[in-house]
Protein backbone atom coordinates (compact mmCIF):
# COMPACT_ATOMS: atom_id res chain seq x y z
CA UNK A 1 0.00 0.00 0.00
CA UNK A 2 1.37 3.70 -1.07
CA UNK A 3 1.99 6.07 2.09
CA UNK A 4 -0.77 8.51 1.67
CA UNK A 5 -0.12 12.15 -0.58
CA UNK A 6 1.34 15.14 1.60
CA UNK A 7 -1.52 17.84 1.81
CA UNK A 8 0.63 20.35 1.14
CA UNK A 9 4.56 20.82 -0.26
CA UNK A 10 5.78 24.34 -0.30
CA UNK A 11 9.17 25.20 -1.49
CA UNK A 12 11.85 28.08 -1.09
CA UNK A 13 14.79 29.74 -1.68
CA UNK A 14 15.79 31.60 1.31
CA UNK A 15 19.60 32.49 0.56
CA UNK A 16 21.66 32.19 -2.35
CA UNK A 17 23.89 29.87 -1.30
CA UNK A 18 21.60 27.57 1.06
CA UNK A 19 19.49 24.83 -0.41
CA UNK A 20 15.97 24.69 -1.38
CA UNK A 21 13.73 24.67 1.91
CA UNK A 22 10.46 22.30 1.41
CA UNK A 23 7.58 22.33 3.77
CA UNK A 24 5.63 19.52 3.83
CA UNK A 25 2.33 19.19 6.10
CA UNK A 26 1.55 15.13 6.30
CA UNK A 27 -1.19 14.79 8.68
CA UNK A 28 -0.42 16.04 12.00
CA UNK A 29 3.34 16.33 11.49
CA UNK A 30 5.10 19.10 9.39
CA UNK A 31 8.06 18.23 7.63
CA UNK A 32 10.99 20.68 6.74
CA UNK A 33 13.68 19.14 4.34
CA UNK A 34 16.90 21.59 3.83
CA UNK A 35 18.67 20.10 0.75
CA UNK A 36 19.41 16.11 2.35
CA UNK A 37 18.29 17.17 6.01
CA UNK A 38 14.89 16.57 7.27
CA UNK A 39 13.72 17.53 10.23
CA UNK A 40 9.74 16.35 11.02
CA UNK A 41 8.02 18.88 13.30
CA UNK A 42 5.26 17.03 15.35
CA UNK A 43 2.12 19.97 15.60
CA UNK A 44 1.50 18.42 18.77
CA UNK A 45 4.41 20.24 20.56
CA UNK A 46 3.77 23.48 19.08
CA UNK A 47 3.68 26.17 21.81
CA UNK A 48 3.30 28.83 19.64
CA UNK A 49 2.54 30.61 15.84
CA UNK A 50 3.42 34.47 15.56
CA UNK A 51 2.28 35.80 12.50
CA UNK A 52 4.26 38.95 11.42
CA UNK A 53 3.43 41.46 8.84
CA UNK A 54 6.07 43.80 7.27
CA UNK A 55 5.37 47.28 7.35
CA UNK A 56 3.58 48.35 3.74
CA UNK A 57 2.11 44.88 4.27
CA UNK A 58 4.46 43.43 1.64
CA UNK A 59 6.24 40.28 3.14
CA UNK A 60 5.35 38.19 6.02
CA UNK A 61 6.51 35.70 8.00
CA UNK A 62 5.34 32.86 10.67
CA UNK A 63 7.70 31.39 13.61
CA UNK A 64 6.70 29.00 14.73
CA UNK A 65 7.56 27.29 18.24
CA UNK A 66 7.72 23.70 18.98
CA UNK A 67 9.11 22.29 22.48
CA UNK A 68 12.70 21.75 21.12
CA UNK A 69 12.55 23.64 17.67
CA UNK A 70 11.56 26.65 15.94
CA UNK A 71 11.12 27.06 12.45
CA UNK A 72 10.10 30.20 10.26
CA UNK A 73 8.46 30.07 7.40
CA UNK A 74 8.82 33.72 5.35
CA UNK A 75 6.36 34.45 2.18
CA UNK A 76 9.15 35.67 0.19
CA UNK A 77 9.74 33.14 -2.65
CA UNK A 78 7.37 30.39 -1.53
CA UNK A 79 5.97 28.16 -4.05
CA UNK A 80 3.19 25.49 -4.39
CA UNK A 81 3.43 21.94 -5.59
CA UNK A 82 1.31 23.89 -8.22
CA UNK A 83 3.67 26.53 -8.67
CA UNK A 84 1.37 29.63 -7.38
CA UNK A 85 2.34 31.47 -4.37
CA UNK A 86 1.36 29.53 -1.38
CA UNK A 87 1.99 31.08 2.23
CA UNK A 88 -1.54 31.61 3.12
CA UNK A 89 -2.76 27.86 2.65
CA UNK A 90 -0.14 26.67 3.97
CA UNK A 91 -0.01 28.85 7.01
CA UNK A 92 -4.05 28.07 7.58
CA UNK A 93 -3.67 24.38 7.29
CA UNK A 94 -1.06 24.45 10.01
CA UNK A 95 -2.63 26.39 11.99
CA UNK A 96 -6.30 24.38 11.47
CA UNK A 97 -4.24 20.90 12.43
CA UNK A 98 -2.11 23.02 14.95
CA UNK A 99 -5.45 23.81 16.50
CA UNK A 100 -6.67 20.33 17.47
CA UNK A 101 -3.09 18.86 17.81
CA UNK A 102 -2.26 21.00 20.05
CA UNK A 103 -4.57 22.63 22.35
CA UNK A 104 -2.65 24.90 24.27
CA UNK A 105 -0.85 26.83 21.85
CA UNK A 106 -0.74 30.76 21.48
CA UNK A 107 -1.76 32.18 17.78
CA UNK A 108 0.07 36.09 17.95
CA UNK A 109 0.59 38.80 16.05
CA UNK A 110 3.83 40.80 16.32
CA UNK A 111 3.03 44.25 13.97
CA UNK A 112 4.92 46.31 16.57
CA UNK A 113 6.29 45.51 19.76
CA UNK A 114 4.50 48.71 21.95
CA UNK A 115 5.10 47.88 25.07
CA UNK A 116 8.66 46.64 24.40
CA UNK A 117 9.00 49.65 22.63
CA UNK A 118 8.19 52.12 24.97
CA UNK A 119 10.09 50.15 28.09
CA UNK A 120 13.47 50.31 25.56
CA UNK A 121 12.73 54.49 25.18
CA UNK A 122 12.19 54.52 28.96
CA UNK A 123 15.94 53.09 29.36
CA UNK A 124 17.45 55.51 27.02
CA UNK A 125 15.04 58.41 28.54
CA UNK A 126 16.47 57.14 32.10
CA UNK A 127 20.22 56.47 31.22
CA UNK A 128 20.11 59.98 29.18
CA UNK A 129 18.84 61.18 32.50
CA UNK A 130 21.78 60.18 34.61
CA UNK A 131 24.38 60.86 31.99
CA UNK A 132 23.35 64.76 32.35
CA UNK A 133 23.38 64.63 36.20
CA UNK A 134 26.50 63.26 36.22
CA UNK A 135 28.08 65.90 33.91
CA UNK A 136 26.32 68.44 35.45
CA UNK A 137 27.75 67.52 38.83
CA UNK A 138 31.49 66.90 36.84
CA UNK A 139 30.73 70.80 35.43
CA UNK A 140 29.84 72.81 39.02
CA UNK A 141 26.06 73.14 37.71
CA UNK A 142 24.32 70.83 39.99
CA UNK A 143 21.37 73.41 40.07
CA UNK A 144 20.70 73.34 36.47
CA UNK A 145 21.52 69.37 36.12
CA UNK A 146 18.79 69.30 38.58
CA UNK A 147 16.47 71.61 36.77
CA UNK A 148 16.73 69.47 33.68
CA UNK A 149 16.79 66.20 34.89
CA UNK A 150 13.54 66.94 36.35
CA UNK A 151 11.75 68.39 33.52
CA UNK A 152 13.20 64.65 32.01
CA UNK A 153 11.63 62.73 34.30
CA UNK A 154 8.11 63.95 33.65
CA UNK A 155 8.31 62.61 30.47
CA UNK A 156 9.83 58.99 31.75
CA UNK A 157 6.86 59.34 34.24
CA UNK A 158 4.37 59.70 31.56
CA UNK A 159 5.74 56.90 29.47
CA UNK A 160 5.44 54.52 32.75
CA UNK A 161 1.91 55.65 33.16
CA UNK A 162 1.04 54.45 29.39
CA UNK A 163 2.69 51.37 29.73
CA UNK A 164 -0.07 49.37 31.69
CA UNK A 165 -3.03 49.58 28.93
CA UNK A 166 -0.66 48.72 26.45
CA UNK A 167 -1.03 44.72 26.18
CA UNK A 168 2.09 42.18 25.53
CA UNK A 169 0.04 39.45 23.23
CA UNK A 170 -2.91 41.75 22.42
CA UNK A 171 -2.86 40.64 18.60
CA UNK A 172 -4.40 36.91 19.49
CA UNK A 173 -5.91 35.50 17.25
CA UNK A 174 -8.17 31.87 16.52
CA UNK A 175 -6.26 29.55 14.67
CA UNK A 176 -9.47 28.42 12.31
CA UNK A 177 -10.45 32.11 11.30
CA UNK A 178 -6.92 33.82 10.46
CA UNK A 179 -7.99 37.74 9.77
CA UNK A 180 -7.50 38.07 5.98
CA UNK A 181 -5.09 41.03 6.12
CA UNK A 182 -2.64 38.63 8.00
CA UNK A 183 -1.74 36.43 5.21
CA UNK A 184 -2.25 38.62 2.07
Amino acid sequence: MAPPEPLFTHWARLAPLQPETSWTLDGDMLIERRGRIERPLPLSTLRRLRLSVAPGGRGRVAWLTFAAARATIPSHGLRGSNGAASFAPLIRAIAAVAADAAPGARFTTTAFAQRELLTLTAGLLGLGIGALLLASLAAGMAGLGIALAARLSFGLILIFAVTPWLGRDGGAFDPRHIPPGLLG
